[in-house]
């Protein structure tokens, strides 16, 4: 995994948190009950809370139009295609501006924690945006050893290796930015664009399973020896690190 290019230097370590919208989604975190949804899903605006809905999630590629190319959707050997012109277009008629490529990604399975970064030798915490309560909720499980969590995440991937298409993987989200001058701007399931997002420093374990329709919800590990719960708020006041209870992850 790599830092992503958004956080100071100073910040050389890191927590995982799960915010959840009720108490009861909390407890079953800190139970090591892992409800992973699909890209599917997540891009339903009408499930999903203000901040966890967006549209190009899983997308492979944005296309839109700039000051100096344009996308046409073109009938070519009775085919439909998004071809790039250079220059303004004409008129309007048959201009795209869409994401692509994301239904390859549609049934991939997305579980999604919360980074808190830290920097060890000041012994404080990177601010966390009060947004996150509206966007995510009011509780939270902080995962107190990092290393410890990880390692129980990885041994559980390869118990089920038989069972997936492709090898799973888990990252820091990387934010980028919606550049107007750029015609084709790549993304995936591990990008973001950084103006709605950035602020969330999300992490996220991908799973891409033979012959699951739907959420995948027997993702299960031992949680409950290394996580605590709190309020979300609690979390957003807190900026000194409590070094005697808490076991960074370090990259």
């Amino acid at each position: 995994m790599i830092k992503p290019w958004h956080i100071p230097n100073n910040f050389d370590s890191y927590l995982l948190i799960k915010i959840c919208q009720c108490q009861k989604y909390r407890d079953e975190f800190i139970a090591g009950k892992f409800f992973m949804n699909t890209f599917g899903e997540i891009r339903k605006k009408e499930n999903l809370r203000k901040g966890q809905f967006d549209e190009n999630d899983g997308s492979e590629l944005f296309l839109q139009t700039t000051n100096n190319t344009y996308w046409r959707l073109e009938l070519i050997n009775n085919e439909y295609w998004s071809v790039n012109h250079a220059g303004r277009p004409i008129n309007n008629n048959y201009l795209v501006e869409a994401s692509i490529g994301g239904g390859q990604n549609l049934e991939k399975k997305l579980f999604c924690m919360y980074t808190l970064w830290g920097d060890s030798h000041d012994k404080k915490f990177l601010p966390i945006d009060p947004k996150v309560i509206d966007e995510f909720g009011e509780y939270a499980a902080v995962v107190i050893n990092t290393p410890v969590f990880l390692n129980r995440i990885q041994e559980k991937l390869d118990s089920l290796v038989n069972q997936m298409n492709d090898k799973p993987r888990y990252d820091f989200v990387e934010y980028v930015k919606h550049d107007k001058n750029s015609p084709a701007i790549p993304l995936g399931i591990f990008r973001k664009f950084q103006e709605e997002y950035i602020h969330q420093n999300e992490f996220r374990i991908s799973l891409d399973m033979k012959n699951i329709i739907g959420p995948f919800k027997d993702f299960s590990i031992n949680c409950s020896d290394i996580c605590i719960p709190v309020k979300t708020e609690e979390l957003i006041r807190m900026n000194k690190i409590l070094i005697s209870q808490l076991i960074f992850g370090h990259l």
